[in-house]
């Protein structure tokens, strides 16, 4: 079997805590694993942390912000995964290494989010970012494929590009079963770990000139998860009144996760990115989630999933600041659910080929072999 090394950075690993903000990213490296193991690799995951934030890390030329020197060891790997971390001295003197010790060995670095200098907020990661944009040019000498979930680029710093879009494991997520109470409450579901991006401030004040006008129906939200941009959430729920329209439910995994499902007829994807860049185009892995649960979507701008035969079950609004449209949604949920008692089968069954990871893998593994 061939040695595959999956390098990522510490601070996204959770040790199993149900708090982690950032545990849809380790499902991702998990579904990835298990993928190249199923293909015949053996894998060995290692977290590389960060130095710290002091000035010698981020402003020296040679210096490096994350633990490179710990990576290399002895093991003599034929794959190399990297999830993209900032590109430093460090990284590329690192990567040369593996390329010297096998010639043949195969260097892949996965950028999530392409462009993302939108994320690179605050003092420091505006010098991590001009480091980056630096040193990405060396990545042509040391780097064999830059692999992207995002469409349209052949290649990136001079080395081609895989497209790999974000997927789930179908198998392990099933259909969640839901019971209709009451068809005039439209309960949705938003799990995320509430950055900017995600723009469910947009819903929060769609759902403030709903109630105004004193509708005969009931839209709740259940956001699930926590984050930067959880107080602004609360202060807007609260300023608005809607304490019985919004609910917070907090970090949740498993069959707590499961129960929250089972109430929810709709789920909410990033309403905000083009906050990041009014150009954006991303593979979502929440949306992938919903779907693979069975819940049709709302979310604004592009996604990799809207075509002739999914886009009844995907509501999409505008990549603006304009206020969420909730009667809007109220029509989407009454068109979907009132036709059929089998909603979430046809959802599952439809985004299938365009969400599960063991089809979305093959060309990385065509690659590979």
């Amino acid at each position: 079997m061939k040695r595959l090394l999956y390098l990522c950075w510490g601070n996204i690993h959770d040790n199993g805590k149900a708090g982690c903000a950032l545990r849809g990213v380790n499902k991702k490296i998990k579904y990835h694993l298990v993928q190249f193991q199923n293909n015949g690799y053996t894998t060995q995951l290692k977290y590389v942390e960060s130095k710290g934030d002091s000035w010698a890390n981020l402003l020296g030329v040679f210096s490096s912000y994350m633990s490179w020197d710990t990576v290399y060891s002895k093991p003599i790997y034929d794959v190399v995964y990297i999830r993209f971390a900032h590109i430093d001295y460090g990284f590329i003197k690192l990567m040369l290494k593996f390329k010297k010790r096998n010639p043949k060995v195969k260097i892949l670095l996965e950028i999530p989010t392409y462009p993302y200098k939108g994320e690179m907020i605050g003092l420091k990661n505006r010098i991590l970012y001009m480091k980056d944009r630096f040193f990405s040019l060396f990545l042509r000498f040391c780097t064999d494929r830059i692999v992207l979930s995002t469409p349209d680029f052949k290649s990136l710093f001079g080395v081609k590009t895989l497209y790999i879009p974000n997927g789930v494991d179908y198998n392990a997520v099933g259909e969640t079963k839901y019971t209709q109470e009451n068809i005039n409450e439209v309960h949705l579901i938003a799990v995320s770990t509430m950055q900017f991006w995600h723009g469910y401030d947009r819903l929060i004040r769609g759902m403030a000139e709903f109630y105004e006008r004193n509708s005969k129906y009931r839209v709740i939200l259940h956001l699930v998860g926590n984050g930067d941009a959880f107080k602004n959430y609360k202060d807007l729920v609260h300023e608005n009144e809607l304490e019985n329209y919004v609910i917070f439910e907090g970090p949740q995994e498993g069959r707590e996760l499961d129960s929250i499902y089972e109430k929810c007829f709709i789920g909410v994807a990033s309403l905000g990115i083009h906050r990041i860049d009014s150009d954006l185009k991303v593979s979502t892995l929440k949306i992938k989630e919903y779907v693979s649960r069975g819940l049709p979507v709302i979310t604004a701008g592009y996604t990799d999933m809207y075509n002739n035969k999914t886009k009844r079950y995907i509501l999409k609004f505008q990549s603006d600041e304009s206020n969420i449209d909730i009667d809007k949604i109220v029509q989407f949920y009454l068109g979907l659910y009132s036709e059929s008692k089998c909603i979430r089968h046809s959802v599952r069954k439809i985004f299938r080929p365009y969400c599960d990871m063991e089809e979305l893998f093959k060309p990385m593994i065509d690659y590979l072999n």
